[in-house]
């Protein structure tokens, strides 16, 4: 007779582990989407052929930068949700060998945001922060 619910046993290594690993890689990547659009916000300024504005907000490309502005502002959001789901899967799985990737992905998400805002290139962060 075939059980109608799968006990946490048999969904150790299966499709919890799996669904957490793959939500907490997909935040981890979700928190550092706001490089990427700073520097295509930054590109499509320049490829304008005007001077680049004093502030952000008065960039000719009005939700770009609204988009930019909000996924810079949930990133910590991301971050937290990404480090509970791999805290989850390690829980659940009880193999570090199973999130050791996500966990990579996490740590040069996180690192990557932190270099770009403190090293603040052409001073394009505060810029955006402005």
């Amino acid at each position: 007779m075939q059980r109608p619910f799968a006990s946490v046993q048999d969904l150790e290594d299966g499709t919890l582990c799996r669904l957490l690993r793959w939500s907490s890689a997909l935040a981890s990547v979700l928190s550092a989407v706001w490089v990427p659009l700073l520097l295509f916000l930054i590109l499509r300024c320049k490829l304008t052929g005007a001077p680049i504005p004093v502030l952000a907000k008065f960039a000719p490309f009005r939700f770009h930068f609204a988009l930019t502005d909000r996924m810079l502002s949930v990133s910590p959001f991301f971050v937290v949700s990404a480090l509970i789901l791999l805290v989850t899967a390690r829980y659940v799985s009880r193999n570090t060998e199973s999130i050791r990737s996500t966990a990579l992905i996490l740590g040069a998400s996180v690192a990557i945001s932190v270099v770009f805002a403190a090293g603040n290139p052409g001073g394009y962060f505060t810029w955006l922060l402005s």
